[in-house]
């Protein structure tokens, strides 16, 4: 058996046993990234990319609750209505409750402020945003796939890995 394999095996169980440390309470980051459609016509998708923080306080009897900062900013611009190209730069606050188990599923609301730049026209606003996931948890890491509806026009489908701490 080569080092490699000896290695994998010797240090692979621990994946599984150690991160029930990591599996309470407490602080995590994430990256995050998808596509946002924008309903009004004419709109091609972008593709956004982030970062996320947050902190898991709250374990109730099926599910935990935790506070989540994401910011979001597009990597690859999408054609606009009338020529130009359009984008999105987000930063929200949610609440998140994930059920219990390996695979989860997650609902969060919270308030969000974007700004959307096509062309040479750019508008701002804060509101409430809302979104659904389904999540699966391996070892440390947690993997989101998520929608949520930035407003009344846009909305976000992307992946979200999250990797905790043992603080």
């Amino acid at each position: 058996m080569s080092r490699k394999c000896v290695l994998i095996f010797t240090f692979l169980p621990m994946l599984v046993v150690c991160p029930q440390t990591y599996a309470e309470d407490g602080l995590y980051f994430g990256l995050q990234g998808g596509i946002i459609t924008n309903d009004d016509d004419g709109f091609d998708d972008v593709t956004n990319l982030g970062l996320a923080i947050g902190y898991e306080f709250l374990d109730l009897w099926a599910a935990d609750f935790a506070i989540e900062g994401a910011y979001t900013t597009t990597t690859d611009a999408g054609d606009a209505p009338g020529g130009g190209d359009w984008e999105v730069e987000a930063v929200g606050l949610f609440g998140a409750l994930r059920s219990a188990g390996p695979v989860y599923v997650i609902a969060k609301a919270g308030v969000l402020r974007q700004r959307l730049d096509a062309g040479a026209a750019s508008h701002e606003e804060s509101g409430l945003a809302a979104g659904l996931g389904l999540g699966f948890s391996l070892a440390l890491a947690q993997f989101e796939l998520q929608y949520v509806r930035l407003d009344a026009n846009l909305n976000f489908f992307g992946l979200a890995v999250n990797v905790k701490t043992p603080f």
